[in-house]
């Protein structure tokens, strides 16, 4: 993709938690790391954000999961329902939304 657009933002998916946390993501050049929800604890958002990458969550649909991913500090998610995060987070409410 680089060879095509040199300025493209690449973005990691990961299944599960590698060893080195982000660290893959980073010397791949990423902007973003995209963990499952089945995995990714604070550690990893805390690693990835210290390598200035950000992360978004999949798939993020139940409103218990919604309220976990968010107050771990994570960038955004991915859902199958806009509307649960929406009605949760609005995006004029700035105290309480993801950037």
């Amino acid at each position: 993709m680089r060879r095509l657009k040199e300025d493209i933002k690449l973005g990691a998916l990961v299944r599960r938690l590698p060893a080195d946390d982000s660290r893959f993501a980073q010397d791949l050049g990423a902007f973003s790391v995209h963990p499952s929800l089945e995995f990714v604890n604070r550690r990893f958002v805390d690693d990835a954000h210290s390598r200035n990458l950000k992360v978004y969550v999949y798939t993020v649909n139940h409103p218990e999961d919604i309220i976990r991913i968010h107050d771990l500090g994570v960038d955004g998610v991915f859902t199958n329902y806009t509307e649960r995060v929406r009605d949760r987070y609005s995006q004029g409410d700035r105290t309480n939304r993801w950037s």
